[in-house]
């Protein structure tokens, strides 16, 4: 630019107001993309529960989503049916400043893609403000598209994300990977200013929890999140006790020998850096000796013989469940049980030396182990299909209270729950996370207004649910926790999802691990894990295994280590189709996945010991897997094994029952007769609840009524004569007959359920089961249309055989 030219528009600028100076450097700190952190939570789209992406919502219509699949990981959209208005929306967690410059992006893919409006979009509080940023059209492999926006006012400070994609006429279009981020180092330092509002301790206590310092091994471990190799001095009641430094990893060890018995204060400074915390050294114990580890689930701490015993003594190194095992005729009475315990029988007891009274005449040895606290959500599932058995007391009894020491939500009737009472376990009520992250900001106490009224029915609460992806969300819920009340003696779990994004470094999240297990006596968190079936082979699954679930561990324990012991791993058991389900593969027992994550999780080095184990959600399982379940928690917790429980009663992930179960290879394995042919139901699959990432789940067979009755079938092979099978199908625009050859259908074991559609809904899914017991290896399953009117298109989308373990 000429020096006339230069002149002629710093004349401009100055008559707008503006210096050039100010305009040159602007334009100047524009930074690459990716340069500063996403202010979406969960731009990856990661699947944390349910059916659709953590924190992003759909406005009508869902578009096709894969958990898998994006350029830079995570899941993906899919924009594909015609006439409909897309809106999928992520609201107000996140904040820009205005004035400042940033940055909207996302990858895209476009396949023959056609349509009146397609545009990612910031919006203000009441859309009175947008930017849109156009998504090309055409036909295209994953791209960037961007648009550097200056920020506006909102009220409440609140934006949303949108994507908007109208008037599709033909082709598709993927969106992943989405950002709002700062375009400037002075735009990310002002969006981030919420971050100031709470203190940023560099030194974060991670074992044991602060107020239940064991004086027999008075030492707290730390992590430092500051200078390689710091000195840390540290201090109790203003006396100093030591110095330390921090490991290369910034692991810190805080040895506290001497200090006596009670509450005191800590301090630990290192430079111009200090931190204060309430600690609590508790009664000292001599560790047992002999203790024996079967598995990471459960360890023996004693074997005691009884014979003319009128007391048994044993110490319990930590907080936590423990198990007996005693002889029969024999019980144990002491101060803090609801009951005397027998034989299986299991309680929640602090650390310490502990002294139980002997009854009975039977002698023997006692068996005293520390085991992991198994939970289920929730308590009386009603199956949420209306036609599904409602968990009865009969049922809870017989399957769940033996082995099932934690409840989250539910609700049973008033009798039942007078006897679920009488027993051990504990109930927890489910506690909105909003309660605490957007609490007014006056100081107010935080609390459940259930235990305020002496609720005699609650134990504690499951706070539901933090996302750790959510900067926003997570400083405000550690700003405001401070202020949650709730009595030492009550249990407190965080539910934690967005566990990949642990990694070593992330001071936030070692914050919020922290944080969640020094509320209570028994407080702690649970890492939300939940692992689709997607996989026919069994290398995939047990990659998937130790990729997801023992990869999210191990982050967890290398940025705090031992922290586990206090948590919780939280697997998901949902399989009912057009419901809730990740039981997605219809060729592979979805049992046997989570029969191989409980083998990973009993037999990892990447844990010492698990505190909790955690099953989700159990009002969205049939009662098979809910048996299945208990059965798992049976063997690998409470008997302490390590070996297969599908392998003892000879289940196989692919046991070959059915092929070409999704009809991936058009009707190849079933003989048709009449009009039946292959076929896809693009957009159904947000019905079928199926997330496969490396299939294509559209696929269906098809049957158009044109005069007499269309008919499919298949050999069902590799079946045990006198055996119980589950036969389980989806039909869209259904229903279709079903007959077994060579099998009986068992009386009253048919379930049919019409998910009727709602208002915006295109889709009827039609969920069918059967169980028949086998007369032969082989039996011949045909489905028909007979009940389809003239002209009816009906389309058959899956069908699954698994053997039953509970007939």
């Amino acid at each position: 630019m000429n020096i006339m030219k230069k002149i002629w528009l710093a004349g401009l600028l100055l008559a707008a107001g503006i210096s050039w100076t100010a305009a040159a450097d602007e334009a100047e700190k524009i930074v690459p993309p990716g340069t500063f952190p996403n202010l979406l939570s969960n731009g990856n789209l990661e699947l944390y529960a349910g059916d659709f992406p953590g924190f992003w919502r759909a406005v009508g219509e869902k578009p096709q989503y894969r958990t898998t699949g994006a350029p830079d990981g995570g899941g993906r959209f899919i924009f594909s049916e015609k006439k409909i208005n897309y809106r999928v929306r992520q609201d107000w967690t996140f904040s820009i400043e205005p004035g400042e410059r940033f940055r909207v992006r996302a990858k895209i893919r476009a396949r023959g893609f056609r349509a009146d409006r397609a545009v990612l979009m910031v919006v203000n509080n009441g859309w009175k403000k947008t930017v849109a940023c156009k998504i090309p059209q055409g036909n295209y492999d994953w791209k960037d598209i961007e648009l550097v926006f200056t920020g506006f006012e909102s009220i409440g400070n609140n934006y949303s994300a949108v994507i908007n994609v109208r008037g599709i006429r033909q082709g598709s279009l993927e969106a992943a990977n989405i950002a709002v981020e700062a375009a400037t180092e002075k735009a990310n330092a002002k969006s981030l200013e919420f971050l100031r509002s709470i203190p940023s301790p560099e030194l974060v206590p991670v074992s044991p929890r602060l107020k239940r310092i064991p004086g027999s091994n008075a030492v707290l471990h730390c992590r430092w999140f500051g200078e390689r190799g710091a000195k840390i001095e540290y201090f109790v009641d203003d006396r100093k006790l030591g110095e330390t430094q921090a490991a290369d990893d910034g692991n810190v060890t805080l040895d506290l020998a001497g200090v006596p018995v009670g509450k005191h204060t800590l301090k630990a400074a290192s430079r111009n850096y200090s931190v204060r915390f309430e600690i609590a050294i508790q009664e000292g114990f001599e560790s047992p000796a002999g203790s024996r580890k079967l598995n990471n689930f459960h360890v023996v701490i004693a074997e005691i013989g009884l014979h003319s015993r009128k007391s048994l003594e044993f110490t319990n190194p930590h907080d936590g469940w423990v198990l007996f095992r005693l002889p029969e005729n024999i019980r144990l009475e002491g101060a803090g049980l609801k009951r005397p315990l027998r034989d299986g029988d299991f309680v929640w007891l602090p650390f310490g030396k502990k002294e139980l009274k002997v009854q009975g005449t039977g002698s023997g040895t006692a068996v005293i182990s520390q085991v992991t606290g198994t939970g289920i959500y929730p308590l009386g599932a009603d199956g949420r299909f209306p036609d599904l058995n409602r968990h009865d007391w009969q049922f809870i009894q017989k399957h769940q209270l033996p082995w099932a020491m934690n409840f989250y939500g539910g609700r049973l009737p008033a009798r039942e729950m007078q006897l679920f009472r009488q027993g051990n376990h504990r109930f927890m009520e489910l506690f909105k996370i909003s309660r605490i992250a957007n609490a007014k900001d006056d100081g107010t106490p935080i609390t459940a207004k259930s235990l305020e009224r002496g609720n005699p029915d609650a134990d504690g609460i499951a706070i539901d649910e933090l996302a750790l992806g959510s900067l926003k969300g997570v400083v405000a819920f550690l700003k405001n926790l401070p202020r949650l009340q709730m009595a030492d003696d009550r249990s407190i779990l965080t539910w934690v999802c967005g566990c990949r994004v642990i990694q070593p470094g992330a001071k936030y999240v070692a914050k919020v691990l922290s944080a969640c297990i020094n509320l209570t006596a028994d407080s702690f968190f649970g890492m939300e894990l939940y692992l689709p079936n997607n996989h026919t082979d069994p290398a995939k699954v047990r990659k998937q295994i130790e990729e997801n679930l023992i990869g999210s561990l191990a982050r967890a324990e290398k940025l705090c280590p031992g922290i586990m012991r206090y948590g919780a791993v939280t697997l998901c058991s949902s399989n009912l189709a057009t419901l809730f389900t990740i039981d997605n593969e219809p060729e592979a027992d979805f049992r046997v996945l989570l029969d191989l994550q409980m083998q990973a999780l009993a037999t990892t080095g990447t844990i010492d010991f698990l505190g909790n184990l955690i099953f989700w959600g159990d009002n969205y399982a049939d009662l098979e897997c809910s048996r299945w379940v208990m059965g798992l928690i049976r063997h690998y917790v409470f008997e302490g094994k390590t070996t297969l429980l599908s392998d003892e009663l000879g289940l196989r992930l692919c046991p070959g029952h059915v092929r070409n179960a999704s009809f991936r290879e058009g009707l190849a394995h079933y003989q048709a007769e009449g009009s039946v042919k292959p076929g896809t139901s693009t957009g159904f699959i947000s019905r079928l609840k199926r997330f496969n990432p490396e299939r294509n789940d559209d696929h269906c067979a098809v049957f158009t009524r044109n005069g007499q009755a269309n008919r499919l079938s298949q050999k069902i092979r590799n079946l045990i004569p006198g055996k119980c099978y589950k036969l389980k199908y989806v039909t869209l625009n259904g229903p279709l007959a079903l007959k077994i050859d060579n099998g009986k259908i068992l009386d009253g074991s048919r379930l049919f359920i019409r998910q009727k559609p709602g208002e915006k809904k295109f889709y009827q899914a039609d969920y069918s089961e059967v169980i028949f017991q086998a007369d032969a290896a082989e039996a011949v399953v045909t489905f028909n249309d007979e009940n389809a009117g003239p002209g009816q298109i009906s389309s058959l989308h899956y069908l699954s055989v698994f053997r039953m373990v509970d007939r």
